[in-house]
């Protein structure tokens, strides 16, 4: 079983592990920030638990602001039968995503590469001439069709 803790950020809690990315309420700071939590409740570390009354002393959490963004809409609304009164409105919550980089000095997390690293080219051989175009055989004239006899008298 993995290393995990439970931290209680923002009056709601999580359990996290060193490389989770977790969703909190908008922070105000920067992306690419450090945000340092020190509310851990729980801590399991190699098979052996911690737990606080509330909270453990010098147990940290700490982790990097990855954006900013907003949830996608959710629509509600009020409705009153027999007098034509309806209302639809929407919300967007305001959320910010957090990688957790370390539990109280264990092990950092090792950023994943968002880009893979491009390999060298290697040198090609010696690159083999294109083929000429082989020359088209002469297109045959097709039979010209006979016109149709058309009346050109049509009054009488």
């Amino acid at each position: 079983m993995s290393n995990y803790a439970i931290v209680k950020f923002k009056s709601k809690q999580y359990r996290v592990s060193v490389g989770d990315v977790i969703d909190v309420d908008r922070l105000s700071t920067d992306v690419g920030d450090f945000v340092k939590i020190e509310d851990v409740m729980f801590l399991f570390d190699e098979g052996e638990s911690k737990i606080g009354t509330p909270v453990l002393k010098n147990e940290f959490v700490s982790g990097k602001v990855l954006n900013h963004y907003q949830s996608p809409k959710k629509i509600s609304g009020k409705y009153k039968n027999k007098t034509r009164n309806r209302k639809r409105f929407g919300h967007r919550k305001s959320l910010t995503s957090i990688q957790i980089i370390e539990i109280s000095g264990k092990a950092t997390a090792k950023p994943k590469a968002t880009a893979k690293p491009k390999a060298t080219a290697k040198p090609k051989a010696t690159a083999k001439p294109k083929a000429t175009a082989k020359p088209k055989a002469t297109a045959k004239p097709k039979a010209t069709a006979k016109p149709k006899a058309t009346k050109t008298d049509l009054g009488d």
